[in-house]
């Protein structure tokens, strides 16, 4: 954020400095990275490139192999040379990686390995879920376990059937049936037991649940505070809920409010202030206020916004037409 000296003008120069390269496709299919702006900083070399997050980004290269995934930094220099069938998110201190037997380590940037299990989830807010008990891919009858640990790889809480990545300081997790909310300390502040199919965390204190196939959402301590009447709830960021009914789709908030009335066919999630919605084959993107940033077209696709840029595919080809433009519509040139 730029102030100028005695101006009432904020400028925005960019949300977060790890995030100003924008990954993007040439024609070729593969990935380098850019900025707003469309100047290329890291040449297009990469099967497949995510956002950078605290200083690094998961790259695949492909002359690495079959297991080609690892980690660069802003200069385009491997981090983490690629060895790994996938990598997670780094939380600033350490990184989930799954190596070619399938087993999940947490390393750190030196290639340390601190920690090793059978499976598990990328560190958030200070735990991981890890699987205790079975193996991935295991036959139906065969029993999993998870728990979490803590950044020293102390498994730190009891086992469960199910355990969820935390969220605003708070996690689902479940026996059998029944299903709890724990805090950051994993106490049990309010047990569901099996009023629910699902529960999902989506933040701020907030609870997708679903029961009989409808969909609404509950507060930490299993309050409703959506009514249980939705088609279907999804809720991607930015406190906005896509929400269907009685076959169309709209949008509401946290608290259950129609923000965006249920008019079309498709909506995806709000990123950067806009999202991709669909109507009578007709895909186009619009604002929090539901006015056109980009009007509707059936020639094109224009996928979710990723840093302020709008990737545009052709309609019936998801893979050709790769071309970008701002969320203020403009064209972006690569160069």
């Amino acid at each position: 954020v730029e102030w100028p000296e005695d101006s009432e003008q904020i400028n925005i120069i960019s949300r977060d400095p790890d995030n100003c390269y924008i990954p993007f496709r040439d024609e070729n299919g593969m990935y380098g990275y850019m900025l707003s702006n469309g100047k290329i900083v890291i040449d297009p070399q990469f099967d497949s490139a995510d956002n950078f997050h605290n200083v690094i980004a998961v790259v695949s290269a492909p002359q690495y192999g079959r297991y080609n995934y690892g980690c660069i930094d802003s200069t385009g220099a491997y981090v983490i040379k690629p060895q790994y069938k996938g990598i997670g998110a780094f939380d600033g201190n350490l990184l989930r990686v799954i190596t070619a037997s399938d087993q999940c380590q947490y390393v750190n940037l030196e290639g340390a390995v601190l920690g090793e299990f059978n499976g598990g989830l990328d560190f958030t807010e200070g735990y991981a879920v890890v699987r205790t008990t079975g193996y991935a891919n295991v036959a139906p009858d065969i029993t999993q376990k998870w728990a979490y640990i803590d950044t020293n790889m102390d498994i730190v809480s009891k086992e469960y059937d199910e355990a969820d990545d935390f969220l605003d300081g708070y996690a689902v997790v479940k026996d059998a049936t029944d299903r709890r909310i724990l805090d950051r300390s994993l106490n049990t502040i309010t047990d569901l037991k099996d009023n629910y199919d699902e529960v999902t965390n989506i933040g701020q204190g907030r609870f997708i649940v679903s029961a009989d196939e409808k969909f609404g959402v509950i507060d930490q301590y299993g309050e409703v505070i959506v009514p249980i009447i939705y088609d279907c709830l999804y809720a991607p960021g930015e406190g906005m809920i896509v929400a269907e009914k009685e076959g169309k789709v709209g949008y509401i908030d946290y608290n259950g409010e129609i923000i965006i009335p249920f008019q079309y066919d498709e909506a995806y999630g709000f990123s950067d202030g806009v999202s991709t919605v669909t109507t009578s084959g007709q895909c186009s993107v619009i604002d929090r206020n539901n006015n056109y940033v980009l009007p509707p077209t059936s020639a094109e696709f224009y996928n979710e916004s990723n840093l302020g840029i709008i990737s545009v595919n052709e309609a019936d080809d998801g893979h050709d037409l790769d071309r970008y433009m701002n969320i203020y519509g403009e064209e972006i040139d690569l160069r």
